[in-house]
């Protein structure tokens, strides 16, 4: 139901009605009293225009920039609901529009559609889904929202939330009513917020007028009073109604200062505002000091008067008189203070000085005051004095206090220190600066003080941060100068016991001759009176010219000379000198003094920086021992732990710093302990201090290094150990020569007593094959036809010993020749296979399992050899399954990386582990008869060469062979032979590539293995080398080739078929050429030996063994063509 109101009158219009809701709600509005909300009124009567809709009024706070909710009609019985979806009432909500657009809209104070729904009208202030929920509740529809606008400014907005299908039409229709009654609304909001604003401001008024310690009056323009605070009760004792509407002039002020009260007055009618000090009548009749400032406002409306803020300053007069009577005293005070006192104005003039200032200066007070700063700051000081004023009178600083040099009435210099502030007045109420006053204290002597305190500080530190003597000197010459004049200036130093004098630092105008002096006379110059004396001197002209009569005075003679002893104990070191040849007086009792609080301090100094010096020159010297030095040096505290170790400790795989602080037995061999341990308790107990010492040092890698070494113990003062100095000498080659010495003197007895043997075997050889021969033949026919079966065990009995005897002188053949191996490439495979077909009638009854390896390299060795030693072992593992009751022999091939692996297992007896080492022994056996536990079938016999010969087959081919046996389990004998390839691969070529390649040369390759010849052919002509090679088989070949070609090297065989060998080519080509590149291939003993002396006589040879590997060879070639 609309709440406009109704006219039975139906020829009363609509508009006319409106217009009378209007004026009622205008003076509705206008008419508002204090205590009711506006808010409330505002939506009550909005709720009457738009009917069944819902009403929102909000607040805007300019401040926060949030819109609070006042009011909220048409909500009915969902009210509680709404506050249980929002968890609080609706009026605590509060929003925040940043959208300028939304501002800019509410700003016109037009109606217009608002957003779609709570949640957009909310700005996403309320959460969506309890937005929707009260939506659905209230069945919402349009959204209508206008600001409440005045005069430019926002105060809130009201929001007309529609019903679903409802209110649509009459809102519609109203519109004009609606934006009226909100713009009414509006300017009752504004008035609203204005008397508010003025509320607040009278009773701040009043609050401050209550608390103020000033009175505040008006005055008429005839001087009475028409307003008086309550503050002039407690002030004068007056109640403020006593002092109205009286002329306070003429009846309350003492009668002394009415006059220029009144003119006060008078001032502050014409030029507006004015002050005034004055007595005023106490109501007990006393007079208060009172000042006032007055400010016209006659003509302001609201006020017509002369507004007086009036201040009690009872005690500032008491003060200040109190001031006045003691400025006298304090007057006299400061003329006769104990320390000086100056006055300046802004000019730099002296406006006052007392009686201190005088003492200090020597100026009288008359000269002072006819003085400016120029005239007796010292130079160099001048700029900091400007500044400073400068500062002043810029107001940067009222209070400083600096220290400066100035002249005194004797043209001396004076230290003093100036403890200065502002001096300023009041002009118009504000302070100016006019000048200073100072306070000035004489610090001459403690600045001297302080001078002499720093240089012997700075003298111990010159010790320490100068780097050697010249520097040092240099520095004390500097530092005195700080102190006085050292324009002529010398350090001698002194040996008194030799008798010499010579001049390390010196700085002379006259004076050139600064020699050294040996056998110096102290009487012949002033440094011997001062060693003489040993006290400091100062010698003026009459002295100086009285001694240089009497030749007392070495080189020119100056007007003034002063010097001091250096000393240390009660020996004089040295002398310090200064000297003038211009200023007579330069020097005074008061320098010698300080020359001399320094010279005991010098003398420390320059004596400590000649140690230092001495002791620099001798850590060079130690350091450059101990860096070139290939033996240990050590140093180890008395606990046996590093303190220093030389760079040599590299060469064991240690950095020094790693072995700082650890145990000097760090590195040392355990059973090498003890005696270092028995050095070092003996070091102790002082029975001992030096001690040479064999001793074993383990690298970082374990590898053993034997060392000789001397052990030297450095006591303390006290007698205790302090440290032990070892020396050691890496003697582990040297023992290794000896070492190769003694072996190779052995096995020349081992091969000369094998040689012998060799030649009998090799003579006997021929002969006892040829008796087997016939002893193998008659039993073999023998037993074609024998009918009787025990002749015939007889006849196969003498076969088997007749093959067993073949055996026998076919490995003592092999054991006594000592041949290169013939090279040929075979497959190992068939090799094995070979072997065990020569062998089957050995192998029945034992299982034999062959394992070969797939895609095995073919293998480059002598086949003879290798299948010499295959059958051996091969033999051996038959004998050791004899007894076994299930006997298996596996044999293996396979190949990793650059080698060749064959194996021969065996489950039979087994080797004891005591003769593992021995095995490859000549002579050495465990069958026949040294076969004490019975492990082989009887009648099985050995013959002692067969693993010496396979060793040394297989060491022959630049192998290895391991043995792995385990007693009553079996053997399993393993063989590595190198793999050589018949060309370079892609990753050698590249390897080789990365260094310095010659290419294209001319080389004669002599070798009479097609097998070898072909590899080596293969890898110098093709990729990356390119070279140009003739092929030799013999030497004769070679000595043609080589008659008719020039070759840039020779890669050179020593055996060879025929008559000649590699030798006999070497030879022949020296006999021609001296400086081609020879590379000499070959294992031979014999070659071996002589290949050492040959190679320190000529530098263009080099050699390899044979069989070497690709890269070796290509390598060495290389080398020498670059050579």
């Amino acid at each position: 139901m609309s709440g406009i109101p109704v006219d039975k009158d139906p020829n009363r219009s609509a508009y006319s009605r409106e217009l009378e809701f209007l004026s009622q709600t205008a003076a509705e509005l206008f008419d508002i009293l204090p205590e009711q909300n506006i808010y409330e009124v505002i939506g009550n009567r909005l709720k009457e225009i738009v009917g069944n809709a819902i009403v929102m009024i909000t607040e805007y706070d300019k401040d926060t920039c949030l819109f609070h909710v006042k009011c909220l009609k048409g909500t009915g019985g969902f009210t509680g609901s709404i506050i249980k979806l929002l968890k609080k009432n609706p009026k605590e909500i509060t929003v925040r529009i940043d959208d300028p657009e939304a501002m800019k809209m509410l700003l016109t104070g037009k109606m217009v559609n608002g957003p779609e729904g709570l949640y957009e009208l909310s700005f996403k202030a309320i959460p969506k889904p309890v937005c929707q929920a009260i939506e659905k509740l209230l069945d919402i529809g349009i959204i209508y929202v206008m600001g409440f606008v005045c005069r430019g400014e926002l105060f809130g907005d009201a929001v007309i939330i529609c019903r679903q299908g409802e209110n649509q039409a009459l809102i519609t229709k109203r519109i004009l009513l609606i934006e009226t009654f909100i713009n009414q609304a509006a300017l009752a909001l504004h008035r609203k917020r204005a008397e508010a604003a003025l509320h607040t401001g009278e009773r701040r008024f009043k609050e401050l007028i209550k608390n103020s310690s000033d009175s505040i009056t008006i005055l008429d323009k005839d001087g009475m009073q028409v307003f008086v605070s309550d503050v002039v009760e407690p002030m004068l004792g007056y109640h403020p109604s006593e002092l109205m509407n009286i002329p306070v002039i003429k009846e309350m002020i003492h009668p002394e200062d009415r006059d220029h009260t009144q003119a006060a007055f008078l001032k502050i009618i014409q030029e507006g505002q004015g002050s005034v000090q004055y007595r005023h009548r106490h109501k007990n009749g006393s007079w208060v000091y009172l000042e006032a400032w007055g400010t016209n406002q006659l003509d302001n409306p609201d006020i017509r008067g002369i507004v007086v803020n009036v201040r009690d300053i009872s005690g500032r007069k008491q003060i200040e008189d109190a001031l006045r009577k003691s400025e006298e005293i304090h007057r006299k005070f400061i003329d006769h203070a104990p320390i000086g006192m100056f006055m300046s104005n802004l000019s730099g003039e002296f406006t006052y000085s007392n009686k201190k200032l005088e003492e200090i200066t020597g100026y009288t007070k008359k000269e002072w005051l006819c003085k400016t700063y120029h005239s007796i700051v010292y130079p160099d000081d001048m700029e900091f004095v400007q500044n400073k004023i400068k500062s002043r009178q810029e107001g940067k600083t009222d209070t400083d206090s600096y220290e400066i040099r100035i002249f005194n009435s004797k043209n001396e210099i004076r230290w003093i220190r100036v403890t200065s502030e502002s001096v300023f007045e009041d002009v118009k109420g504000s302070k100016k600066i006019t000048g200073t006053q100072s306070f000035i204290e004489d610090i001459t002597q403690v600045k001297r003080a302080g001078h002499i305190t720093k240089t012997l500080f700075a003298i111990s530190n010159a010790v320490t941060v100068t780097e050697n003597l010249a520097d040092l000197y240099q520095q004390i010459h500097h530092l005195l100068g700080e102190v006085f004049d050292v324009t002529n200036f010398f350090i001698a130093i002194v040996d008194t016991k030799q008798k010499t004098l010579y001049f390390p630092y010196y700085v002379d105008t006259k004076d050139d001759d600064f020699s050294s002096i040996k056998n110096f006379n102290e009487k012949e110059s002033l440094s011997g009176l001062i060693v003489s004396q040993q006290k400091p001197i100062l010698l003026k002209k009459q002295e100086l010219e009285k001694r240089a009569a009497k030749k007392g005075v070495w080189g020119p003679v100056p007007l003034i000379w002063m010097g001091v002893p250096l000393m240390i104990g009660d020996e004089v070191t040295g002398v310090i000198a200064v000297q003038s040849y211009t200023d007579a007086g330069l020097y005074n009792e008061e320098d010698l003094q300080i020359l001399s609080s320094v010279s005991d301090q010098l003398a420390i100094a320059i004596e400590r920086k000649l140690t230092e010096e001495a002791l620099r020159k001798s850590e060079a010297l130690f350091k450059l021992i101990t860096e070139n030095t290939s033996a240990l040096v050590s140093i180890f505290d008395s606990n046996a732990d590093y303190v220093f170790a030389s760079p040599s400790h590299e060469q064991l795989g240690f950095k020094p710093e790693e072995l700082m602080g650890k145990s000097g037995f760090t590195m040392m061999v355990e059973e090498d302990i003890g005696p270092l341990l028995k050095h070092l308790d003996n070091a102790k107990k002082r029975e001992a201090s030096k001690a040479f010492l064999n001793y074993r040092l383990k690298d970082k890698t374990g590898s053993i290094h034997y060392f000789s070494g001397s052990f030297d113990a450095v006591f303390k003062p006290d007698g205790s150990l302090e440290k032990i100095i070892c020396i050691g000498e890496d003697i582990t080659e040297l023992r290794e020569a000896q070492s190769e010495k003694m072996e190779a003197l052995s096995l020349a007895a081992k091969a000369e007593k094998l040689a012998l043997v060799g030649q009998i075997a090799g003579k006997i050889a021929h002969d006892f094959n040829n008796i087997l021969g016939v002893v193998m033949g008659n039993a073999e026919l023998a037993l074609l036809d024998c009918p009787h079966q025990s002749t015939k065990k007889t006849l196969e009995l003498i076969f088997e010993q007749t093959l067993r005897g073949k055996n026998l002188t076919k490995n003592l053949v092999a054991f006594a020749r000592d041949q290169e191996p013939r090279q040929e490439f075979f497959p190992i495979d068939e090799k094995m296979e070979l072997v065990i077909n020569l062998l089957r009638k050995d192998l029945e009854g034992i299982h034999v399992v062959r394992q070969y390896g797939d895609d095995v390299p073919e293998l480059l060795a002598d086949p003879g050899m290798m299948e010499h030693a295959i059958v051996n072992l091969v033999q051996n593992s038959i004998h050791a399954v004899s007894l076994v009751e299930r006997p298996e022999i596996i044999i293996r091939t396979c190949h990793g990386g650059e080698f060749i692996y064959l194996e021969i297992e065996d489950n039979g007896c087994g080797i004891p582990h005591e003769f593992l080492s021995e095995i490859y022994e000549p002579f050495f056996t465990l069958k026949g008869s040294k076969d004490k536990a019975g492990m082989y079938k009887p009648g099985i016999k050995g013959t002692g060469y067969g693993m010496s010969n396979v060793k040394k087959y297989v060491e022959q081919h630049k192998g290895t062979i391991s043995v792995y046996s385990e007693l009553k389990k079996g053997t399993k004998v393993v063989i590595t032979l190198p793999i050589t390839q018949k060309e370079l691969t892609a990753e050698e070529i590249k390897e080789v590539k990365k260094e310095p390649v010659c290419f294209r040369t001319y080389i004669l390759l002599v070798e009479d293995e097609p097998a070898i010849s072909d590899i080596q052919y293969r890898i110098l002509t093709q990729e990356p080398f390119h070279h140009k090679v003739d092929i030799a088989g013999n030497a004769q070949v070679a000595i043609d080739l080589l008659n008719r070609n020039t070759y840039d090297l020779i890669s050179l065989d020593y055996l060879l078929p025929g008559e000649l060998n590699g030798m006999d080519i070497y030879h022949h080509i020296r006999g021609k050429n001296k400086t081609v590149p020879i590379v000499f291939i070959s294992g031979n003993i014999e070659f071996l030996e002589s290949i050492k002396d040959l190679k320190q006589k000529d530098p263009y040879i080099d050699h390899l063994p044979k069989p070497c590997k690709n890269m070796e060879y290509i390598s060495c070639i290389n080398n020498l063509l670059i050579k």
